[in-house]
C-alpha cells in the first residue's frame, strides 16, 4: 500500500497499525492458509467489508480505569467513524478515525484492483510483480490539482509549520467534500515535497509560492516527507500543532532581509490534492472550504506572518 500511496494516518488513510489489523483479521479467519492465500482473501475481504461494520480482533472490554473506550452507541463522534479498525488492547480505540469519504472510495478502489489481479496471479496470468506497481498519482489519475504550499524563512520554522499545515489537508479535504463545489472525489496525496528556494525580492518568493521551480537552491534536491523523516515535522503534524514544548523560532532581521548579499532563503513543502468532478459538473469551485482551510492554518497560535506562508494554487495535470 505503500507503493499505492494509500498509507498514512495524518492524511486520511490507514497507517501501519491499522493495514496490519485488517490482515491479521483475515488470519484469525484462515488459520491455516499460505501466504500466497492470505494476501488473496485479503483483498477479496476488504474490497468488500460492509463499513461502517468495525474490524475488530476481540470484542471490546471494559476496564477498571476511567478512560474512554471505542462505542458507537454512546459517542456521537465514534458513529460517524466510516471505516473503523478497533485496536484489541483495552482502552480500545478507532485506529482509522482520520478517514474521509473521498479517502474511503480511494481505499476500496485500490483494493478492488488488487483483488483482480491476485485472482490473475493466483490462476498464473499475470507475475506478483504486477501487484507492486507504483500508484499513477500524477501521471494519469486525474486532470485537475490543489497545491497547498506551506512555506518559512527559516529551517526551523518550517519544520513545525509544515507539520501544522500537513495536519489540517484533510480537513480541506472534508471541506471540498462537504461543499457544492461538482467534486467527485478530493485525493490527497500521501507525502508533502520539501524544497530549498534562493531568491533576491518579494516578487521572486511570490512566484516560489505559486509553485514555481525556478529559485530552487542548485546543490539542493526535492525531497518527501518520508525522506527527510523529520521528528519535529512528523510531531506537530501528527499532534494537529499541539506543541506546548516547541515554540517557533523568532524572526530575525537575516532571515526576512537575506544575507549580506541580499539573497534570501526560503523553504517549501507542497501538498497536492488530485481533484475528480462529479459528471455532471460544469464548474470548479472551491473558494470557500480553501480560505476556511487557509483560515484554521493562520489562526494556529504559533503562526507568525514575517516567517511563515500558505499558498493555494489550481493547476492541471
Amino acid at each position: 500500500m505503500i507503493e499505492r500511496a494509500v498509507y498514512a494516518n495524518v492524511m486520511g488513510f490507514p497507517g501501519g497499525v491499522a493495514w496490519a489489523m485488517m490482515v491479521a483479521r483475515v488470519c484469525q479467519l484462515y488459520p491455516n492458509a499460505c501466504g500466497a492465500l492470505i494476501v488473496g482473501r485479503f483483498y477479496n475481504l476488504m474490497k468488500s467489508w460492509p463499513w461502517p461494520t468495525p474490524v475488530m480482533l476481540k470484542e471490546i472490554e471494559d476496564g477498571p480505569l476511567q478512560v474512554r473506550v471505542w462505542n458507537p452507541k454512546i459517542y456521537t463522534g465514534d458513529a460517524r467513524h466510516l471505516m473503523p479498525i478497533i485496536t484489541p488492547a483495552y482502552p480500545s480505540m478507532c485506529a482509522t478515525h482520520n478517514i474521509t469519504i473521498s479517502t474511503l472510495s480511494i481505499i476500496t478502489r485500490e483494493l478492488d484492483r488488487a483483488h483482480q489481479i491476485c485472482v490473475q496471479i493466483l490462476e498464473g496470468k499475470q507475475p506478483w510483480s504486477e501487484l507492486f506497481q507504483r500508484h499513477t498519482f500524477f501521471s494519469q489519475d486525474y486532470k485537475y490539482y490543489l497545491t497547498i504550499t506551506s512555506a518559512s524563512r527559516t529551517k526551523e520554522a518550517q519544520q513545525m509549520w509544515s507539520g501544522l499545515v500537513q495536519s489540517k489537508v484533510r480537513r480541506l479535504v472534508a471541506g471540498i467534500e462537504q461543499s457544492q463545489a461538482g467534486v467527485e472525489i478530493a485525493h490527497p496525496y500521501n507525502k508533502g515535497f520539501d524544497r530549498i528556494h534562493k531568491c533576491t525580492s518579494d516578487d521572486d518568493r511570490d512566484k516560489i509560492l505559486q509553485g514555481n521551480l525556478d529559485f530552487q537552491a542548485r546543490d539542493t534536491e526535492t525531497e518527501t516527507t518520508d525522506q527527510t523523516k523529520d521528528p519535529i515535522q512528523a510531531a506537530v503534524a501528527e499532534s494537529e500543532g499541539s506543541t506546548e514544548n516547541m515554540k517557533m523560532p523568532a524572526a530575525t532581521s537575516e532571515a526576512i532581509q537575506g544575507d549580506a548579499n541580499g539573497i534570501q532563503t526560503i523553504y517549501t513543502t507542497t501538498f497536492y490534492i488530485g481533484i475528480e468532478l462529479k459528471k455532471d459538473a460544469k464548474a470548479l469551485d472551491i473558494s470557500w472550504p480553501v480560505a476556511e482551510f487557509k483560515r484554521q492554518c493562520t489562526e494556529w497560535p504559533q503562526f507568525d506572518e514575517k516567517l511563515n506562508s500558505i499558498r493555494c494554487v489550481h493547476v492541471r495535470k
